[in-house]
């Protein structure tokens, strides 16, 4: 490997990030389902390294199944790059040369779980293996892979965590390797719905990255920190499809059971929402 500065945060082999204060301490989770499923893949100008603005988007797809974003040699810069995104994995690449100015490259995908646990409330962790290939093309080349998780409330977004998978700088430099990271939904209240979103995006100044993942486990905690027996909850997609082996494929119409009413007396104000377009 040559000669490199490489910017590895929060940890070599897995990364857990918490639930912040903004969420209510009491419990994370809807009475009502939200219908909140999707997948979007984009490649962004973002016109400045000091992103976000000006921002401009060169190619987008949003739709709710396996999407891709490409896109080459835009707005006159040597430019190539690409984004597919579907549930629960995602992959991607940008290269740019010969500008200042950072390109970005992702995607993000969206589901509902609903949760019911005999032990009541308990932390969910995603875990997600991602390999990298990142080079520079010279001193004031840069790039950055990124991970965000955000929970819906159905009016608001609230950051979960953010994971800088791995930033690299410097004179020709470059790295090939696999990493793991992981996002946690704590205190999740038995009988609710957990509406989140997923994204994942590469930042390029001058260099080239690369980079595929999928999701590789869940793990379910009581409040002590211990495993829970798959056969004592339920996690159950909205997505509707098998993506992971720890999520139960849903019905047509997934059912509001008799612990989630009891909930939702504290969330009336929450009835009938939808995500905003």
């Amino acid at each position: 490997m040559k000669k490199q500065n490489i910017y590895l945060l929060n940890g070599f082999f897995l990364s857990s990030i918490v639930l912040g204060g903004a969420v209510p301490a009491f419990a994370l989770g809807l009475a009502d389902p939200l219908a909140y499923q999707g997948n979007g893949s984009r490649v962004i100008d973002t016109g400045t390294p000091d992103w976000p603005l000006p921002v401009t988007i060169v190619a987008e797809h949003l739709s709710n199944s396996i999407n891709d974003a490409t896109a080459v040699s835009c707005s006159g810069n040597n430019i190539s790059a690409s984004a597919s995104t579907s549930d629960y994995r995602f992959g991607g690449s940008v290269s740019a040369t010969g500008h200042d100015t950072a390109w970005r490259s992702g995607g993000y995908f969206q589901d509902e779980l609903y949760f019911e646990s005999d032990g009541g409330s308990a932390s969910i962790e995603f875990v997600f293996d991602v390999s990298v290939s990142a080079q520079l093309y010279n001193v004031e080349g840069r790039t950055d892979l990124s991970a965000s998780m955000s929970y819906w409330d159905g009016i608001s977004y609230t950051t979960v965590g953010y994971e800088p998978v791995l930033s690299l700088s410097g004179s020709q430099s470059s790295f090939t390797g696999d990493w793991r990271f992981a996002f946690s939904l704590d205190e999740c209240e038995s009988g609710t719905y957990l509406p989140y979103t997923i994204g994942i995006w590469g930042d390029v100044v001058n260099g080239a990255l690369s980079w595929n993942g999928e999701l590789v486990d869940v793990i379910v905690t009581d409040g002590e920190g211990n495993n829970l027996d798959p056969e004592s909850y339920l996690l159950r997609s909205n997505n509707g499809s098998l993506a992971f082996a720890g999520f139960e494929n849903p019905p047509s119409d997934i059912p509001v059971p008799a612990t989630a009413w009891l909930f939702g007396l504290g969330f009336a104000g929450l009835a009938g929402l939808r995500r905003r377009k």
